[in-house]
């Protein structure tokens, strides 16, 4: 073969090779892999994911959107430390974004043990303007409380501190905190008259260990769940401002008008103690409101509509489950 007739060979060769490099380079950025890892993600594949987002980093360590997608991954691998981590960083270089502040705010109200106290304050949050990923995260949780040797609850009755006249709150509150735990969870619930409290002081009651050892010796629990409960509803109605289409013209004018509205209001308080030595072992606080449109919805439905919101964080006190969380990634 004559020498100039390779020479043209390998040069006519050239652009393919070197555009197969720099399609090879593109590949590897990090914008690309930027995107491939949100792909992974929605289809739920998050070791492809996290380990794009890693390699993505490495190259470009300053970027805020990257970060905040490597820790929803690190959320992912339950790596709780490493994602903290990745919040932190990602606020610090980007504090005004509302995806990254509502992604961590809403990891940390799971994981307050790795919250910093003695962070700065923000700006206010504003949205991102580029192509942003809603997806659901489905994150297992661990309970509250050791629950080792824990199995037989005792629910007493309540304190009330308000409640609709027509309802008695004590009866309902025992009843549905008694058939979520049973049906939702692994725990005997006893199946007892709801002991009642004695009138003290809150937090004289809680420190009367010797009355909730009695308590539970009486009943054979290993745990008992007592708290105080309010019920309430409250008028929200109002004028506000609707769009409507005039049936003659076909033209949107907006109107005002003036909507009855009717909110149910739910405030929770509830102690877990222990039956062998009848110390406080755990305590939450769980409120909730839902507003309905028209007077007069019925007060237990609603009551049940309420406890429904709350019944999946009441239940993660006690034991392990899996929360479904919105979370936000940036595709660039």
């Amino acid at each position: 073969m004559r020498p100039h007739f390779v020479i043209a060979v390998l040069l006519s060769a050239l652009p393919a090779a070197l555009g197969g490099l720099v399609a090879a380079a593109e590949e590897m950025s990090p914008r690309a892999l930027m995107r491939y890892g949100v792909e992974a993600a929605r289809g739920g594949l998050w070791r492809e994911a996290l380990v794009r987002w890693e390699r993505a980093v490495q190259s470009d360590a300053s970027n805020p959107r990257l970060r905040n997608n490597l820790a929803v991954a690190y959320e992912a691998a339950d790596r709780p430390a490493d994602a903290a981590r990745a919040y932190a960083e990602a606020r610090r270089l980007f504090p005004e974004s509302k995806e990254i502040r509502d992604n961590q705010e809403s990891f940390l109200a799971l994981h307050a043990d790795l919250k910093d106290d003695a962070a700065p304050s923000l700006p206010p949050p504003t949205s991102h303007k580029g192509k942003v990923t809603r997806i659901t995260l489905f994150v297992p949780t661990r309970e509250q409380i050791d629950m080792t040797g824990l199995r037989r609850v005792l629910v007493t009755r309540l304190v009330i501190d308000e409640e609709p006249p027509e309802l008695d709150l004590n009866k309902e509150m025992v009843g549905v905190l008694r058939r979520d735990l049973r049906n939702r969870t692994a725990l005997q619930i006893l199946d007892v008259e709801p002991p009642p409290l004695p009138e003290q002081p809150l937090r004289d009651l809680l420190a009367n260990t010797g009355f909730w050892r009695r308590l539970a010796e009486r009943n054979e629990a290993d745990l008992i769940l007592s708290g105080e409960a309010g019920f309430k509803t409250a008028d929200r109605s109002g004028y506000v401002q609707v769009d409507e289409v005039n049936p003659m013209t076909g033209q949107r004018v907006r109107r005002t008008r003036f909507v009855t509205r009717e909110a149910f209001l739910l405030d929770l308080h509830l102690f877990f103690l222990k039956g062998e030595t009848g110390e406080l072992l755990y305590e939450d606080h769980f409120s909730g409101e839902h507003t309905y449109e028209g007077a007069g919805f019925d007060r237990l439905s609603g009551l049940f509509d309420l406890f429904d919101q709350l019944s999946g964080d009441i239940r993660g006190i006690v034991s392990p489950g899996v929360r479904s969380l919105p979370r936000s990634l940036f595709e660039e």
